[in-house]
């Protein structure tokens, strides 16, 4: 497996962990989970800027805290996302070798 692929790889699969847990906080609380609604923090409603939505990284460079309020962001969320990017690159290496 390349480093190129091996990064492409890891993107991917943050991306698809942590859409996942966007998904699944959204049902939770009853919100569609398609659409045009920007994702908020729970505790003080902040819009969730673009560039603090980068999977894995964002969650580092905030130290695990919301933007605006300080309030703590779940380890779950950084899990989920690094769960995604292992898995993501298991799966490219059965696949490709």
């Amino acid at each position: 497996m390349t480093v190129a692929l091996a990064f492409v790889a890891i993107i991917s699969g943050a991306s698809v962990g942590s859409f996942g847990n966007c998904v699944a906080w959204r049902i939770q609380k009853g919100m569609k989970w398609w659409g045009n609604e920007r994702s908020v923090c729970p505790a003080c409603s902040a819009p969730i800027r673009g560039y603090d939505n980068i999977p894995i990284l964002s969650y580092m460079v905030l130290r695990g805290k919301c933007h605006k309020c300080g309030t703590k962001i779940p380890v779950k969320y950084l899990l989920a996302e690094v769960g995604g990017a292992v898995a993501a690159v298991v799966i490219a290496y059965l696949w490709v070798g």
